[in-house]
């Protein structure tokens, strides 16, 4: 772990003492592989405090307090018995759209959404509430399915959401999204009401940084790629 590193992290955030929601994600990708590791997570908020008192002469103390309490909120652990317990669910016995829907509903901070498609009414009212109360949403889809009658992306597109199309002739036909860089929902589950009522469908939920780090990072990697 990189100390040097998470204070220029903290420096560049607290420039101008408030948390931005690129900070949000930036830092949440960064903390993803440290999330069941307490020791670790002692040595960033013992950082954290220390940064904190060396600005303790800030001019807008209430902002200083604001950003450190969302920072923290980051840092919070989890236990060993989430790390290891994924939950793997079938479709359509399972309610996989229910357990979605709950994991925006729980979502604090961020939601990074890569789908095919999204024609599930359902679950595009989870995205938006979630949006209406400041969880910041990004989706990254297929171009070609995105126009699609049914296709609730421009929908998500008019509300505010930020969304980025993958602009190429092959499809982007992952199924995945990470709740607040701690939790991985992935499998063949298609975002529609098809897959939810009629179709054979997987979807596992996890908590490993092991898996949740890669999925989060190429996330990044597609998001600069086809946002740029």
């Amino acid at each position: 772990m990189d100390l040097k590193q998470w204070e220029i992290i903290l420096a560049q955030s607290f420039d101008d003492s408030r948390l931005s929601d690129s900070e949000k994600v930036a830092i949440n990708q960064w903390i993803a592989p440290h999330r069941t590791d307490e020791q670790a997570l002692t040595l960033l908020r013992a950082s954290l405090f220390q940064f904190a008192r060396e600005h303790a002469g800030s001019p807008d103390q209430t902002k200083l307090i604001e950003w450190l309490g969302k920072i923290v909120k980051l840092l919070l652990p989890l236990t060993q018995k989430e790390d290891h317990d994924p939950v793997v669910l079938f479709a359509p016995e399972d309610g996989v759209a229910e357990r979605i829907a709950g994991l925006f509903h729980d979502a604090k901070e961020t939601v990074s959404v890569c789908v095919f498609t999204i024609t599930d009414n359902f679950l595009t009212d989870a995205i938006l509430a979630a949006h209406n109360r400041g969880v910041l949403i990004r989706v990254l889809t297929d171009n070609q399915k995105s126009s699609d009658d049914g296709s609730d992306i421009h929908l998500l597109e008019t509300a505010g959401i930020q969304v980025v199309r993958d602009r190429s002739e092959a499809h982007m036909h992952h199924k995945f999204a990470l709740f607040d860089g701690i939790i991985l929902a992935n499998g063949s589950y298609n975002w529609t009401r098809s897959a939810g009522k009629f179709n054979q469908e997987n979807l596992v939920l996890s908590r490993d940084p092991r898996l949740v780090g890669p999925f989060q990072r190429y996330f990044e990697r597609m998001w600069q790629k086809f946002g740029s």
